[in-house]
């Protein structure tokens, strides 16, 4: 019996990572199961090709199939009970698998790091300064997307949510890595949205370090890079009329920090140039955009 099993497993479409009934195939009469009388695994089957009155309980100590060629499943249509099911019907020519994309579409971005950029303590690292570049990214359809180095030293990267703050590097953040892209480059991979707000830093592995990368990013569409993306615009209020006036020059991302608790700080005028996105956040945790 543990031979035939063993072949029914290599013969069946599996549906790892899904939930119990969701679909699993090109044929719509097909969905997950999950067994009950063996691996803690899920098995596509369809479910429409034999009525209740047909299939045998499960021995209901074990939930297991006595019967030659049944497995064991908890079935939607039989009232939730323990069935028996028969091993033809797990069969992938009648519940073929879904075919999956694979389309990777590069976007490619390149920079430098310098003496000129700002330094920050890099998330694992606990002490040190590490030079780092924060680039604006916008995902223009939603998927897995991996971003991968290439610098020729050791590189290191980091992926947040928005507002990235220097000064908190373990806020907001999504992920971060230093060697899985081989060769001491970085690779990072994590699921983004339709017009997700998220800022790739790059940065290093030895505090102090400088160098030339690159960062090509892999996804269902093309992404776009966008330089120095956040840019420290702290205006200090010293009382409730009097608010600094700031012009902002260029186009890019500003976090404008209100200091006062419950005071909230707004933009007026027409002193910003086209592009620029402004982030205004007060120290009570409110947001707004302009």
């Amino acid at each position: 019996m543990s031979i035939l099993s063993l072949a029914i497993r290599v013969e069946s479409q599996t549906c790892d990572k899904m939930n119990q009934y969701d679909p699993c195939s090109q044929n719509y009469a097909c969905a997950c199961f999950h067994r009950l009388d063996g691996p803690n695994a899920t098995i596509c089957i369809d479910e429409f090709s034999i009525s209740c009155s047909e299939l045998i309980p499960c021995e209901s100590s074990a939930n297991r199939c006595y019967e030659a060629e049944h497995i064991c499943v908890r079935h939607p249509r039989c009232n939730q009970l323990p069935v028996c099911y028969p091993v033809p019907i797990f069969n992938q020519q009648l519940c073929p698998s879904i075919p999956t994309t694979t389309a990777t579409i590069p976007s490619h971005y390149s920079s430098s790091l310098t003496t000129s950029n700002s330094k920050f303590i890099r998330p694992n690292s606990g002490t040190g300064a590490y030079y780092y570049e924060a680039i604006h990214v916008t995902i223009e359809t939603s998927g897995t997307y991996t971003f991968v180095s290439s610098s020729g030293y050791d590189i290191y990267g980091c992926l947040y949510n928005t507002p990235f703050s220097a000064s908190s590097p373990s806020l907001n953040l999504i992920t971060y890595n230093d060697d899985s892209g081989g060769e001491n480059e970085f690779q990072l991979t994590a699921d983004l949205k339709f017009f997700q707000p998220v800022i790739l830093v790059v940065t290093t592995y030895q505090a102090s370090r400088t160098g030339a990368f690159a960062v090509t990013a892999y996804g269902p569409n093309t992404v776009t890079f966008t330089k120095n993306a956040v840019k420290s615009l702290t205006t200090m209020i010293t009382t409730t009329k009097t608010i600094a006036s700031t012009a902002i020059a260029s186009s890019g991302t500003y976090q404008l920090l209100s200091v006062l608790s419950n005071k909230a700080l707004d933009v007026y005028g027409n002193d910003t140039q086209d592009g620029a996105n402004v982030q205004i956040f007060s120290n009570n945790g409110g947001k707004s955009q302009r």
